[in-house]
């Protein structure tokens, strides 16, 4: 299984993790980069790459509050948000 944030607004797949872990890190650091207003922008998914892995064992979608809580970023999400100078939206 690897895990795929995007950037919901784009339609644009930001960068692909082997764990949650590593994932959830990646959105903290694009929470401190730019405000945690762009977390809300973003969604984290779950691609099964084995046959053995069961489609309905996947975790689900997170996006918004949840991503916000499960990535354990809490505060003002009300500030814009900047996109790392790296990432081309749109």
């Amino acid at each position: 299984m690897i895990y795929e944030l995007w950037h919901t607004a784009s339609g644009n797949m930001l960068e692909s993790f082997d764990t949650e872990f590593e994932a959830l890190e990646a959105v903290r650091g694009y929470a401190e980069a730019n405000s945690l207003a762009l977390i809300h922008e973003l969604s984290l998914s779950t691609v099964t790459t084995l046959p053995s892995e069961i489609e309905s064992d996947r975790p689900p979608t997170l996006a918004g509050r949840e991503l916000v809580l499960q990535a354990g970023l809490m505060g003002d999400t009300t500030q814009p948000s900047r996109m790392p100078p790296h990432i081309r939206v749109g």
